[in-house]
């Protein structure tokens, strides 16, 4: 199944992240999903939200999307290391760096809030 957003069905993004939308539809794109997907990985784009408006904003680096008992909340990618989280996203930032993680006792997810830090 192949979905794609119009420009005018997204919301306002910051000009990274509509690049990252906009990359998702380009051939070479497509390609590295292709091989990723041999070994069970994705892409994702890196993100979070303002804590008042709710809009998107970049992942900071150093900052990581963390899901603790069905809740997400956006922390140091140092705390990884340190703890029972299992990264399950990563970015390229001189090396694969978590941009992702899951407490180890992860279930599927349908429907996550946002935790308050």
């Amino acid at each position: 199944m192949t979905i794609e957003s119009q420009p005018s069905e997204l919301p306002e993004l910051p000009e990274q992240l509509a690049i990252a939308q906009r990359a998702i539809n380009l051939p070479e794109v497509q390609e590295i999903m292709r091989k990723l997907s041999a070994y069970h990985l994705g892409v994702y784009m890196p993100h979070m939200h303002d804590e008042k408006t709710g809009a998107f904003r970049l992942l900071p680096e150093g900052m990581t999307q963390v899901e603790d008992n069905l809740r997400i909340s956006f922390q140091s990618v140092d705390r990884l290391g340190r703890s029972n989280f299992v990264p399950v996203a990563w970015v390229w930032r001189d090396g694969p760096t978590p941009g992702g993680g899951c407490k180890s006792i992860c279930m599927t997810i349908h429907h996550c809030e946002i935790a308050q830090p």
